[in-house]
């Protein structure tokens, strides 16, 4: 048996072993203005923190021993309400996701009264490719227990939300994270509040581990992803549909060489004779 080397076709597979891929997108990336403040100055608290478990994944890290950052903030005395857009450049399923966020509320003048941020909001949505008809993928909530501000100063409030529930994306669909701070607030006093793109986990005016806020998918292709790969086979690549059908009739590979002759089939319209 001779095979035509042109008229070998190829099999489409699925890798099941696949681990997947770790996307990571920042957040904070735009042109807010930046408020500067000192690290080790301010107060820090970390969402889902215990007293025996502690968080962990795959974060960007660096050591650095800085102890000034920014608050990316919308203006003072400004609520702060983001929408975060990202593009996805394949259809995938998206079986954890996870936020990581530092965010901060600085008094920077003081009279009166109290400031304090009470939660962060995070909004998941995905809309059609002209941003159409919004499909609400998940609306949770992160608390923060930070003491208000009654006078100047920095409170932080590293927030942490992750979830395995699996969700889709389409190709050409944007997805949207909307990120909004509610705060408490009275009196007369300043203040600026919003997002940390870089920030540590702790305060003191030495060598700490720093990371940026980010939004982590992980996921995997799904089957649709490959169809206009598939659909669109050339001569020189074309599918392998190998098998056996239905009626027992192979198909896949050609190969050069007479055939084994079939019995021919007739017609004899009902009736054998």
């Amino acid at each position: 048996m001779v095979f035509n080397p042109t008229q070998l076709l190829i099999k489409p597979t699925y890798d099941v072993s696949n681990y997947g891929k770790d996307v990571t997108i920042q957040l904070g990336t735009d042109t807010l203005a930046l408020k500067s403040f000192t690290v080790s100055s301010a107060t820090f608290e970390q969402s889902s923190e215990s007293a025996t478990v502690f968080h962990m994944g795959d974060e960007g890290t660096i050591i650095s021993d800085t102890d000034t950052i920014g608050i990316a903030y919308e203006g003072n005395d400004t609520a702060f309400d983001r929408i975060y857009e990202f593009l996805p450049d394949m259809s995938a399923f998206v079986y954890k996701y996870e936020i990581l966020a530092g965010f901060a509320e600085n008094c920077s003048a003081y009279t009166s009264g109290a400031v304090d941020i009470d939660n962060v909001r995070f909004t998941l949505s995905t809309t059609l490719p002209d941003g159409s008809e919004e499909n609400i993928v998940f609306d949770k909530y992160v608390t923060s227990s930070t003491d208000a501000l009654e006078a100047t100063g920095t409170n932080v409030f590293i927030a942490h939300l992750e979830d395995n529930t699996p969700l889709k994306l389409v190709k050409g669909y944007p997805v949207r994270l909307r990120i909004r701070i509610n705060e408490t607030t009275s009196g007369t006093n300043t203040r600026q509040v919003g997002i940390l793109p870089f920030f540590p986990f702790q305060k003191e005016a030495l060598a700490k581990i720093f990371t940026t806020s980010v939004f982590d998918m992980h996921l995997h292709p799904t089957l649709d992803h490959a169809f206009p790969v598939f659909r669109d086979q050339s001569a020189q690549e074309t599918l392998d549909y190998g098998g056996v059908t239905i009626n027992n009739s192979t198909r896949g590979v050609t190969f050069l060489g007479t055939p084994t002759a079939q019995p021919e089939i007739v017609n004899t319209g009902g009736l054998l004779g």
